[in-house]
């Protein structure tokens, strides 16, 4: 392990895999110390965990289940416990499951709303009153502009969580920047895979598909840059000015 210099320390949600990970170890390569939360993929928390200790910067694992109500202030409060120079704050953690309007229940809706609205909006709650000044990043998805149904429940969580990073930027301001990175067709999964992702790029506006390094370049971007808040920046090759 190497001396660095210490820039700060960032709580990520989610953070054991995909975006999550990666922005974790992009900040750790920036010399921020990482608070890293996860849920159930343990193994690969701990796997991640060493990868950013080898960088020269503290990492420490947090387990919680953002369904809990109770999980919120005491992630934020054991980050800080740990790291108390802890100045950034990254909710990543998210659900995404297909169901349209016909066929969203009570547990489809609630799943979605309580992770990706709840807990954003109660991490950054409790951040704002433990740490005296920093910055807030929520990742959201360009999809936000249109009014796709077929992931009814996600996509109406995600354009609440737009609107919650502009009224948290007024609420928390001056002391606490808030800020979104829309993104755009990036990774597979089990409703996307690597072909339906070549055919949508093809008819995007810059006919290119965007990137992970494309992503923690924005985060860095907007760590350090005092004067933003309230902004949405879409990573998406131009996707959402098509729909």
């Amino acid at each position: 392990m190497t001396d660095r210099k210490k820039t700060g320390a960032a709580i990520i949600t989610g953070a054991a895999v995909r975006v999550g990970k990666e922005i974790a170890i992009f900040l750790a390569h920036h010399g921020y110390d990482i608070a890293l939360h996860y849920n159930h993929s343990e193994k690969e928390a701990k796997q991640t965990a060493e990868e950013i200790r080898k960088i020269g910067v503290q990492c420490e694992i947090f387990q919680a289940d953002l369904l809990k109500v109770d999980s919120y202030k005491t992630l934020i409060q054991d980050a800080h416990n740990t790291f108390n120079h802890l100045n950034i704050l990254i909710n990543s953690a998210s659900i995404f499951e297909k169901y349209n309007f016909e066929f969203t229940d009570i547990d489809i809706f609630d799943r979605h709303f309580i992770t990706n609205l709840r807990a954003p909006f109660f991490l950054s709650q409790e951040f704002a009153k433990i740490c005296n000044k920093g910055c807030i990043i929520n990742l959201n998805d360009t999809y936000i502009t249109t009014n796709n149904g077929a992931y009814f429940a996600y996509l109406i969580s995600k354009k609440s969580l737009h609107e919650l990073t502009k009224m948290s930027a007024k609420a928390l301001a001056p002391n606490i920047r808030v800020n979104e990175i829309c993104i755009g067709s990036l990774l597979t999964s089990k409703y996307w895979g690597e072909e339906d992702i070549k055919n949508h790029v093809s008819k995007l506006p810059l006919q290119t598909a965007p990137t992970i390094d494309n992503i923690t370049d924005t985060i860095l971007y907007l760590t350090n840059s005092p004067y933003l808040t309230g902004q949405s920046i879409f990573i998406d090759s131009g996707q959402h000015i098509t729909n």
